[in-house]
């Protein structure tokens, strides 16, 4: 009997010994299959770190879920590229889409902060009116993404991608840039052989403010090979003297905004203005929407198509 425990004995502790070693010869857990605790599930790309045009590094652990934009344009992207279910608010001129006449409205350049904090944001998209609002919103815990007004067009395109890398709409945000280029690209093939187009006053109110090499629009107006009267002025959106104007004697002046109640009857009544080409002539374009060309967004497309073809009809039958 005792040579059977014995060897009953013997044989178990080769059996435990086989165990361990099946056990030591299993390879590790792969790292992807491990359960993550509650709320620690990392999303792809994040945490990401920008930095805005202060210069401020901005991080982000994760893609926010409510986001308050301080700028009509940027309201547009941002809609544009797939994050407008996560818009809680919006400043008080951001009217496009529509969706956004549902939303609580700030002021532009007086932004309320008990306002802004009531919406428990986890992203403000600030712009340059409220620059110096930003570091009290940091102060209030509020994590803000400054961006000025883009000065190209290109610049927009940049925008629409950032704006993506930060919500984690990335995929989304290239597919709509790419779509603009290629509608730009297809402005610019029917262009070719366009040596110079007519001399322009771009107007942008009343008061002879305009659109100046360093702006969105003014890039815009190079784009389509037009003069600009103004491409000497090293200032984004100057004033300019009559003096300068009727000297330079377009031969189109667009007036851009509508709303200004400017009519190509009113400029014949300006003091000197009846005898300038554009006015003599009757060159003299209303943009029916500002908005398409005015706001740094995705839409700035259109309004390039439609003065392509306002300035260039025939190509573009």
């Amino acid at each position: 009997m005792a040579t059977v425990a014995k060897v009953l004995g013997i044989f178990m502790a080769i059996i435990f010994l086989l165990a361990e070693v099946m056990v030591l010869c299993q390879p590790p857990p792969s790292p992807r299959a491990a359960v993550p605790a509650a709320g620690a599930v990392q999303q792809p790309g994040f945490p990401v770190t920008v930095t805005g045009d202060d210069g401020r590094a901005v991080t982000l652990a994760a893609p926010p879920r409510r986001i308050v934009s301080l700028s009509p344009g940027h309201t547009e992207v941002l809609y544009a590229i797939g994050a407008g279910a996560l818009m809680v608010g919006v400043d008080e001129f951001s009217d496009y889409p529509p969706d956004t006449g549902k939303l609580p409205k700030l002021a532009y350049s007086n932004v309320n902060l008990e306002q802004l904090v009531a919406l428990d944001p986890q992203l403000v998209v600030a712009v340059t009116r409220q620059k110096a609002a930003v570091p009290e919103m940091e102060k209030l815990g509020l994590t803000v993404l400054y961006l000025t007004e883009a000065g190209t067009v290109q610049g927009i395109l940049d925008r629409v991608r950032l704006l993506g890398k930060v919500t984690g709409n990335g995929e989304q945000a290239e597919q709509v840039a790419r779509s603009m280029q290629g509608r730009i690209a297809g402005v610019q093939r029917r262009l070719e052989g366009v040596a110079q187009g007519p001399t322009v006053f771009y107007e942008l109110s009343p008061e002879l403010h305009t659109a100046g090499p360093d702006s969105f629009i003014g890039d815009i107006l190079a784009m389509l090979k037009l003069r600009n009267i103004a491409a000497d002025v090293p200032s984004p959106f100057p004033k300019l003297s009559p003096e300068k104007v009727i000297a330079d004697d377009p031969e189109v002046v667009v007036l851009a905004d509508p709303e200004a109640g400017e009519t190509p009857e009113t400029l014949r009544t300006r003091p000197g203005w009846s005898g300038m080409r554009a006015v003599r002539q009757g060159r003299i374009l209303v943009i029916p929407n500002r908005d398409i060309i005015h706001r740094p967004g995705p839409r700035v497309v259109e309004g390039l198509e439609f003065l392509a073809r306002q300035f260039y009809p025939e190509r573009f039958q």
